[in-house]
């Protein structure tokens, strides 16, 4: 039996599974090593969120699957396999090279989700105006995007279910 205190917390990241995912492969990259798509699905509020999702050539499907969530004021860009200031195409790289799927999204108010937060950056809307709150309803927001997304790749034949249900 899990504690109060842990029951508290959980209802922040719970969300109805009932709602349509709506989920599209928006664009499409094959690339030698790799097809890395570009997916949207609809979150638990009703918002479209963004993510790339990069399947291996190397190896046989199906694939296991690492969610890579960037640090406020990054996107799913950073993770991309192209050359980025934070390097994180570094990891995405030898991760596929290892015959592992790569799923990042746009955190709440990151990347092409900015325009909920009136493109301001996150830093400003943190460290300058200290909005506190709405810092906290985006992480729980983006948890609850992660989740939505595993429900996604629950639905693509390249995952590796067995893999993605021990997360």
């Amino acid at each position: 039996m899990l504690g109060e205190d842990f029951q508290a917390i959980l209802q922040f990241y719970q969300y109805d599974k009932d709602i349509p995912l709506d989920a599209a492969v928006v664009e499409k990259l094959d690339e030698k090593e790799y097809v890395r798509e570009k997916i949207v699905f609809r979150g638990a509020n009703d918002y479209r969120v963004p993510g790339y999702l990069a399947i291996p050539k190397a190896g046989t499907a199906p694939y296991p699957c690492v969610l890579q969530i960037h640090e406020m004021t990054l996107s799913k860009s950073d993770f991309g396999v192209s050359d980025s200031y934070h390097k994180g195409h570094l990891l995405t790289t030898d991760l596929l090279a290892e015959g592992i799927t790569v799923l990042a999204l746009d955190a709440q108010y990151h990347g092409e989700r900015s325009l909920f937060n009136d493109f301001e950056s996150t830093f400003t809307m943190v460290f300058q105006k200290q909005w506190i709150n709405r810092l906290r309803k985006m992480v729980a927001q983006t948890i609850v995007d992660y989740r939505r997304a595993t429900d996604y790749l629950e639905t693509r034949k390249e995952i590796d279910e067995e893999l993605l249900a021990r997360l």
